[in-house]
């Protein structure tokens, strides 16, 4: 059964990569990022399965309208993905706080991104 997901992250290239394979297996996905041109062609590709927010400043105005955006498209959302190391204070985890208020019945999955070599 296909899922909408919404994907937290400032990593592009680990972001970019689930996202694609989200979206191969049909699932819906919004991403909401500080830069979305990474996004673009998966934008070509998938058409109203994808939808990339951008956030410059996460501050509780953006990500309240990042959120209306996302319900306006897809209604809810089924999962909730943060990519990015867990630290406390740090934004995954303020992110998993604001984002569970805002959709209290999706799962959150915690994504580590790929090593770098």
């Amino acid at each position: 059964m296909a899922q909408t997901w919404c994907i937290v992250s400032d990593d592009g290239d680990a972001t970019r990569t689930l996202a694609e394979r989200l979206l191969a297996d049909r699932h819906r996905v919004a991403v909401i990022t500080r830069d979305t041109a990474p996004f673009a062609l998966l934008v070509n590709d998938y058409a109203d399965s994808i939808l990339p927010v951008e956030v410059a400043h996460p501050d509780l105005l953006s990500l309240t309208d990042a959120v209306w955006s996302i319900e306006e498209s897809f209604d809810t959302v089924d999962v909730i993905a943060l990519v990015g190391e867990p630290r406390e204070g740090g934004s995954v985890d303020g992110a998993a706080g604001f984002f569970t208020g805002s959709w209290p019945e999706a799962h959150v999955a915690l994504v580590a991104p790929p090593a770098r070599v």
